[in-house]
């Protein structure tokens, strides 16, 4: 059963981008502190660090449960747990950043990690309601992070003392207007109607802030959970507009988009535990394996399963297609036939309870198509019937009617 109506949105606004975007990215994360725990090394993990295997845990299922929030549509209470807990991890990362001084880390993931966890209640409020046109919440999330970072940037330049803002050391306000105005700018163009080439170019600047914000930062930094924060949202941000025709296209509570889902993460999460596991079993019988070597192998595990991602959302969309394309056939050919057209032709498939349906709708059409050619030919024998008595009795009347006239 789906969830309830009252737990749905009631205004204009969207989740799908919020889910899809964060649960990529929790999964990334997740698949970092397992495959790669060497990363989060830093001071700026320092509260995650001890338990950063079962915070890896955590961020897989986050990920993995916003997906299928988004392609399932549970009970309400699935879905608040969900967004709670996802929320939660983000609200985690926010706690670490703060804790190690890192400001301008804190303000985004506050701002998303606040909206992802009470987005079951945002997207209740009157306020949407109130707005001439559809907003995506995950724009405007990202933009308000993106504005509120630059205003600290600006603002609190000697609260940024530490040594993680030396790539920006001299260029704080610079890029903190850069923020601003990019986050203000896209979240603007999702809440006010706007003509077409200002609807772009406010997503463009907001994506592009982000963007140089993860290349003068985060990247010097190796920062990989920012380059992947600000660098992928940034490009998501940057492009929406594009995707956000694309998407329209796409119905996530398809069976197509199910099938896609359940393959995807049936192939990859099994892939990031258990080669979590052999780097766990194998570096401990290493014992002349270097710490570097060690983390360089981890490296390369990563990258090796991060390539495989792609590819296995690329297979399992191609299954999922071949697999309900004969179920889209066989739904155009009972739209015919409601139309009147009987000779649709029919799916073949190699699935036996494709094979199974289409053989009893084939067997279903002939016998209506008898069943029609019967009901018209009772027709045809009652409408001569009615001509021949009609004839019959015609006869006689025009007789009757003659002897009166006389």
């Amino acid at each position: 059963m789906g969830a309830d109506e009252a737990w749905q949105p009631r205004g204009r606004v969207r989740l799908g981008t919020l889910r899809w975007c964060v649960g990529g990215l929790a999964i990334i994360i997740g698949a970092m502190m397992l495959i790669v725990p060497h990363q989060f090394e830093s001071p700026v993990f320092a509260a995650l660090r001890n338990q950063v295997g079962l915070w890896g845990s955590v961020f897989l299922a986050a990920g993995a449960g916003l997906f299928i929030v988004e392609i399932v549509r549970p009970r309400h209470a699935v879905v608040v747990g969900v967004h709670l807990a996802a929320g939660g991890a983000l609200l985690a990362l926010a706690a670490a950043f703060g804790s190690a001084g890192a400001w301008t880390a804190v303000t985004n993931w506050l701002v998303v990690g606040l909206g992802v966890g009470l987005t079951p209640w945002i997207a209740r409020a009157a306020f949407w309601r109130s707005l001439p046109k559809t907003v995506d919440l995950f724009v405007v999330l990202v933009g308000l992070g993106a504005a509120l970072t630059g205003v600290a940037l600006v603002a609190l330049p000697g609260e940024l003392s530490g040594p993680i803002f030396d790539p920006i050391r001299t260029r704080l306000a610079l890029f903190g207007w850069i923020l601003v105005l990019g986050g203000l700018a896209a979240t603007f163009v999702q809440l006010w109607p706007v003509p077409r080439a200002f609807y772009w170019g406010g997503h463009l600047a907001g994506g592009a802030a982000l963007l140089a914000y993860a290349v003068a930062w985060s990247l010097p930094l190796r920062a990989w959970v920012g380059i992947a924060f600000y660098g992928g949202f940034g490009v998501v941000v940057a492009l929406f507009p594009w995707l956000e025709a694309l998407l329209a296209g796409i119905d996530p509570t398809s069976l197509q988009a199910r099938l896609a889902l359940a393959l995807s993460l049936a192939a990859t999460l099994p892939v990031i535990i258990v080669t979590n596991l052999i780097e766990g079993v194998l570096e401990p019988s290493l014992p002349g394996l270097s710490l570097r070597a060690a983390q360089a192998a981890r490296e390369l595990a990563f990258y090796v399963v991060l390539g495989f991602v792609p590819v296995a959302i690329g297979i399992a969309a191609l299954v999922a297609r071949a697999l309900t394309e004969p179920l889209r056939d066989l739904a155009e050919a009972a739209s015919r036939l409601a139309a009147g057209d009987a000779a649709a032709p029919l799916p073949r498939s190699d699935v036996a309870e494709v094979r199974v349906l289409t053989a009893a709708f084939a067997d279903m059409r002939e016998r209506l198509a008898a069943r029609t050619e019967d009901l018209q030919r009772l027709v045809a024998e009652r409408e001569d019937l009615l001509r021949a008595v009609s004839h019959d009795l015609r006869n006689p009347l025009s007789a009757v009617l003659g002897q009166a006239q006389l």
